[in-house]
This record gives structure tokens, C-alpha cells and sequence, in this order.
């Protein structure tokens, strides 16, 4: 419970926050006094401190200062919130549980009114720790306690975030501990942000408020930190600027692990790359694209300023396995075999399985391109370009595997509840990637294939198509880029659960079906044609 005071010694208002039921008996009041002082002793912007905490004819309360401005209750509208304002609330209650939750302590009844506004319109949580601890199953053991604790609050921000963007509770249950007792695991009910609201809301912003509401635990965001990394790039704060050294950190794992690391069967491509000394450059360069990360070695060190010196001015940047072989000789080859990182490198199991589908994805994705393009370019030249439009996603996949896990989750169809209910397609990558981490995949691809060597028409290539946008095509370098991004795209739709296949298909035929004379039927054939297990 929350109320307002006046304390008429210092002629000041007071917010007075109450447990809804008092702890019975002197050991459980001992027991709440002392949790409410561990949590009061917690310094931060986003927590309200607490300015007096004691008994009062056994009502037991914690007094906090009345803010200027208003609890996040007293602004609900039924014509809706501005999302701005809704992601920026959100998102800093989400910081001051954070810093609660490293700390131990948990909220356990957040409701809006626990929110209050300074005259700045910056949050202040109210109400740290003084709502009882909730039951919980026997067996579980104090650390598991803590994170059951957590992903409650968690689970509670998602639940405010949807009041204020429906302009209408979840379950028409205004008690948000109420509501959460009703969601899994706790009850049987689950929630999904309507279709139609007051205002309209961004799909990566519906998608990570879906997640958060999840109706399965564990694909709900499990830390505050995590939730906080989603909204961020719609929320301009002080943390936003930390992405920016995403591509500095990727440099520097790079030079330490190797860009990605080599196939599971790599030494058997490698032996068989030293057998063939005497054989054709062609079939050496077969050999190298079966696997993306020797193949990328050669382009950088072929690229490397050592070796482009050595060649005729404006000959340009090395491009396809052949000429990268031509110049570098067999011993550059087997420099480069050397150089790679044994599978899976750095990676646990789970994160292993993840890259080695992203493996698939991103030569499935070459070799449909290769099928698409009109023929006006070099095939290899269009392998080597659609894996280089991956190569962001490899990158994120073995360098942050953490941040390609949220990419990969917000890009999942949400399941369905209900027979009648409309299928709704996942994010698409490049917004998922921007909900995360606040920049596309291409900008840590480019970044890296500049340090590489190759020029600035390569580098343009390695960004896919904006799926906002209508395909146009000026020249014969946009073409090779739209035939990339089609091959990505399609891949893509073809990985998405069998509901939802057809009219993924169907969407990419016809986005890409004037400029390459393509039907749903023709772009099915080709996924199968092109779809072949990884090397390894």
C-alpha cells in the first residue's frame, strides 16, 4: 500500500509504503525490519531513498519523499502513452532493479504507483523490499530464490509496460501482483499485447514486450540488464553510448580468438588442401568456401597492404578465392590453415550448436544466390558477397553469443494461443539487431572487412537491402547486393516454423520478383535445390 503524508515537524510530504498484510508475530517484524533496512541501505538514482522507517500502532511502514511530480498510476490515460515516455519509465525502473537485484534484494510487489516521477520526469522506485517474500516451492534453495524473485519484478515491469501501452490492465486485473499470480508458472493464463491499440507501437518494441510476457519461462528475459540492453535503443540514455565500443570489442577478440573459427572437420580440409599442390586453382578455391572462416583468412591476408603493394595501381581489392590463391601461392594456404582456431573456439556447447546453424544458414544463403543471380556476375563473386552480408551474424555468433541468443529470440514467431488467432511473424534481423545491440549486423561486418583491406564498394556491399524500402536497382553492384539480400531473406523465410513458411516465401518472391524473375514456386525450388548439410 502507498500513501501520502504530511510530516508536520518538517512541513514536508511524505510517501508512506505499507505491507499489504503486517508481519505477524515480533520474530517475522524483526525479520521484515531488518530486509527493509538492507534494502534501504542501497544508493542509487532510480531508487527513491527511504527517509524513516519504523512502527506505527504495529503498522509497520517505510517513508520516502514525496517527488514533485506525479506516480506513473496518476498519468494512465485511456488514450494511451507515448511510447517514448513508456520505454524510458520502463527502462530506468529496470536499471534500479539491476542494481537491487547484484545486490540481493528484490521489489516483489511492483505496481504503477510504486513509480514516481522527479520534476526532471526521472523515475524513483518506491517500495523496495517491503512486501513480504512470496511462497515459494520448498526445494528450492536460496540462489534459485533470488532469481525466482528477479524474473517476478521482471515479469511485473512487462505487465506495467503493457497497462500503459493498452491503456487498459492485463487480464482486467489492475493489481499487478494479482495478475502475476495468474501467468505461468504461478497460474494458467497468459497475455499478448493486442493488435489494436490507442497508439501505435513499433513491432521490436511489441516484440520485446512479448517477450517479456512470454507465456514460456524461459523465454522470458532472465535479467534486468538484459531487458534494459533491448530498450536502449529507443531509450537515448548515458548507457546507449557503451554500443559504440561493440566494434573496438570485436577488433580486439578478433586479433585474440581469430575472426571465427574453423569447421569441425577443418583438418581434414586442410589435409586435403595440402595434397593439391599440383591441382588446378579452381579446385583449391572449391575447397576453401567450404568453409566460411579459411575462407575469409585468405581475403584478408590477400588484401593485407604487403601484398596489394605488390600489385599494378587500380587493380583493386581481392574479391574471390582464386585471384586470393594466385597471389598469396600455397604457402600463403597453408599460413592460413594454420591460423585458424580449432572448432568450436571459445564457445560452450549450446552456443557451438547455435554458430554451427548459422554456418548453414549463411552457406545455404551463398549457394541460393549463386542460383538467383541473372549471371552477369562471377559466381564465386556472389558467394563470397553473400556470405561476407552474414558475416555480421557469424561474427555476433562467436564473439557475443549472449547478444546473438536476444537476436535470435526476439526473431522467433511468438507462439500461438488459440486456433483463431492471426499468426504473427518474429522480428526480422536487422530490427532485432537493432533492438539489441543499437546498430545492424553490417556495421561490425564492415568494420572488420575494412581493416581487412577491401575498398568502399565492397564494403557497400555488405549491407542487405533495408526490408523498409523497394528494391531498386541503378547498376550492376546494387544488383549483386540485391541478389545477396533476396538469398538471405529467402533462407530466412525458409527457417521459419510451417505455419508461417508459405507466406514468408511469398513475401521475398515478391519483394525480388521483378528484378529477378521470380514466382513463389520458382524461389521454392531454389531453397531446395540450394539447401545441402554444412561441411563438417
Amino acid at each position: 500500500m502507498l500513501w501520502e503524508a504530511h510530516d508536520a515537524e518538517q512541513d514536508r510530504l511524505l510517501a508512506l509504503c505499507m505491507p499489504r498484510v503486517p508481519p505477524q508475530g515480533t520474530m517475522a517484524m524483526e525479520r521484515w525490519m531488518e530486509d527493509v533496512r538492507a534494502a534501504a541501505r542501497l544508493s542509487h538514482p532510480r531508487l527513491a531513498p527511504a527517509v524513516e522507517i519504523g512502527v506505527f500502532q504495529r503498522l509497520p511502514f517505510v517513508a520516502y519523499a514525496r517527488s514533485s511530480g506525479p506516480t506513473v498510476a496518476e498519468l494512465l490515460d485511456p488514450r494511451g502513452q507515448v511510447t517514448m515516455d513508456v520505454v524510458r519509465w520502463a527502462a530506468q525502473v529496470l536499471e534500479g532493479l539491476a542494481f537491487a537485484h547484484d545486490a540481493g534484494q528484490a521489489h516483489r510487489d511492483l505496481q504503477l504507483h510504486m513509480v514516481q516521477l522527479n520534476d526532471r520526469g526521472d523515475v524513483q522506485l518506491l517500495g523496495l523490499g517491503v512486501a513480504p517474500e512470496p511462497k515459494l516451492p520448498e526445494h528450492i534453495g536460496p540462489l534459485q530464490s533470488r532469481h525466482a524473485l528477479a524474473e517476478r519484478d521482471l515479469l511485473a515491469v512487462g505487465l506495467q509496460m503493457y497497462h500503459l501501452l493498452a491503456a487498459r490492465p492485463a487480464l482486467d486485473e489492475p493489481d499487478l501482483g494479482r495478475a502475476v499470480e495468474r501467468l505461468t508458472p504461478f497460474g494458467d493464463a497468459t497475455v499478448r499485447l493486442p493488435r489494436e491499440l490507442p497508439l501505435p507501437v513499433p513491432e521490436e518494441l511489441r516484440a520485446i514486450v512479448s517477450r517479456c510476457l512470454d507465456p514460456y519461462p524461459h523465454q522470458r528475459f532472465r535479467h534486468a540488464r538484459t531487458m534494459v540492453r533491448a530498450l536502449e535503443s529507443w531509450v537515448p540514455s548515458q548507457q546507449s553510448s557503451s554500443r559504440n565500443d561493440l566494434p573496438v570489442q570485436l577488433m580486439d577478440r578478433a586479433r585474440r580468438h581469430g575472426a571465427l573459427p574453423a569447421l569441425p572437420d577443418g583438418a581434414a580440409i586442410a589435409t586435403r588442401l595440402m595434397n593439391m599442390e599440383r591441382r588446378h586453382v579452381g579446385a583449391l578455391a572449391h575447397e576453401v568456401l567450404q568453409d566460411p572462416a579459411l575462407c575469409f583468412e585468405l581475403l584478408r591476408q590477400a588484401n593485407a597492404s604487403y601484398v596489394r603493394n605488390t600489385q599494378r595501381p587500380g587493380t583493386g581489392a581481392v574479391v574471390t578465392v582464386r585471384r586470393a590463391i594466385a597471389l598469396i601461392g600455397l604457402e600463403g594456404v597453408q599460413r592460413a590453415v594454420q591460423l585458424q582456431r580449432p572448432w568450436p573456439g571459445t564457445l560452450d556447447e549450446a552456443a557451438a550448436q547455435r554458430m554451427m546453424q548459422q554456418l548453414t544458414y549463411t552457406q545455404h544463403s551463398a549457394r541460393l544466390a549463386q542460383l538467383l543471380s541473372p549471371g552477369q556476375h562471377d559466381p564465386e563473386v556472389v558467394y563470397i558477397v553473400t556470405m561476407l552480408q552474414q558475416l555480421g551474424s557469424l561474427l555476433l555468433h562467436y564473439h557475443f553469443p549472449d547478444l546473438a541468443l536476444q537476436i535470435r529470440v526476439l526473431m522467433a514467431p511468438p507462439p500461438t494461443t488459440s486456433e483463431d488467432e492471426p499468426e504473427v511473424f518474429g522480428m526480422d534481423e536487422l530490427s532485432a539487431a537493432q533492438t539489441v545491440l543499437g546498430l545492424e549486423p553490417s556495421a561490425l561486418s564492415m568494420h572488420v572487412v575494412k581493416q581487412w583491406g577491401l575498398d568502399d564498394s565492397m564494403l557497400q556491399l555488405t549491407g542487405r537491402l533495408p526490408l523498409d524500402q523497394p528494391v531498386r536497382v541503378t547498376d550492376s553492384d546494387e544488383l549483386l547486393r540485391a541478389v545477396a539480400s533476396a538469398a538471405c531473406e529467402a533462407v530466412h523465410a525458409h527457417t521459419q516454423p510451417s505455419r508461417l513458411y508459405a507466406a514468408a516465401v511469398d513475401r521475398v518472391a515478391q519483394r525480388y520478383g521483378h528484378l529477378l524473375r521470380l514466382d513463389s514456386t520458382k524461389l521454392r525450388a531454389m531453397l531446395r535445390e540450394s539447401e545441402a548439410p554444412v561441411v563438417g
